[in-house]
């Protein structure tokens, strides 16, 4: 039996976005959903979501129009856009450091608007996976130490057993992280098939759900795997800069919406979860 919970992440992104979650939500083919809140997210709709799947937060800390836009002045473009990659901005905190505890500000801003929206905080991920970057992991967790005492899970990567490039500079930033600052009490969420996140076919899920089945390196139930997608319709891409991905959102919602796709869980004897209930099944599949 392999759990995984299956997340959409980047609710807030767009319209598009937004309606093919809700989508997905209706079909209860997905366990949880990450949600944007920076300063330009579509979120009108987004309270439909809390009866029917877990809620978590997206951080945004790239690419995006952060909440905090005169103190994130220095990190900020011309049109007041964050830095556009983890690389960008990893090269902007490395030539001023002192940049750092501006993003823990806008870090806590984030989460005092996501917890205005009235949701549940059940876990914590972030555009790009910047929060696995460990000076970012440090603020963030600091913040959260000083905020939360449900103790939301938090989204890992470095004890994925398979993956290509991307999965693999994730997982170093990630252990690093981890050895940094540990979680303590907390669910983690071990992100599988980043490599091909935004372009997921059949194929690739079969291909990661036959390696977890051979691995058995999760320690105990505080560990999860979690299978992240980006479903949308993409028949008018949200904008430029995001059609520049070049993701199949149309291509991962029907993916997710497909009786093929049940049948693979089915055949690999996928129990799906949610984070907020690691050890007890949602539904079986």
């Amino acid at each position: 039996m392999i759990r995984l919970c299956i997340t959409a992440d980047d609710y807030g992104l767009s319209g598009d976005v937004n309606a093919a979650i809700h989508s997905l939500v209706k079909r209860g083919a997905l366990s949880a959903v990450s949600v944007m809140v920076h300063g330009d997210a579509v979120l009108e709709q987004v309270a439909a979501l809390r009866p029917y799947v877990a809620t978590g937060l997206h951080l945004v800390l790239v690419g995006e129009r952060p909440l905090l836009p005169d103190r994130l002045a220095p990190l900020l473009d011309a049109a007041g856009f964050l830095p556009a990659s983890y690389w960008r901005l990893f090269l902007a905190l490395a030539r001023r450091p002192l940049l750092l505890p501006l993003l823990g500000d806008e870090i806590a801003a984030q989460l005092a608007r996501y917890r205005a929206l009235g949701l549940p905080l059940h876990f914590i991920n972030s555009h790009q996976h910047v929060h696995l970057l460990p000076p970012i992991w440090n603020q963030m967790m600091r913040t959260l130490a000083s905020a939360d005492s449900a103790a939301p899970a938090v989204r890992i990567a470095h004890r994925a057993p398979t993956g290509g490039p991307r999965q693999t500079l994730l997982a170093a930033s990630s252990r690093l992280a981890w050895t940094m600052h540990p979680l303590r009490g907390r669910t983690a969420l071990v992100a599988i098939g980043v490599d091909f996140a935004g372009y997921t076919t059949l194929r690739d899920v079969d291909d990661v759900l036959r390696c977890l089945a051979r691995t058995s390196d999760l320690p105990d139930t505080r560990f999860v795997y979690e299978l992240v997608v980006h479903p949308g319709f993409e028949d008018h891409p949200p904008a430029a800069r995001h059609g520049a991905w070049r993701y199949r959102w149309r291509g991962e919602h029907d993916l997710l919406s497909s009786s093929e796709f049940r049948e693979l869980l089915r055949r690999h004897a996928v129990v799906v979860v949610r984070p907020d209930a690691p050890a007890g099944p949602t539904r079986s599949s």
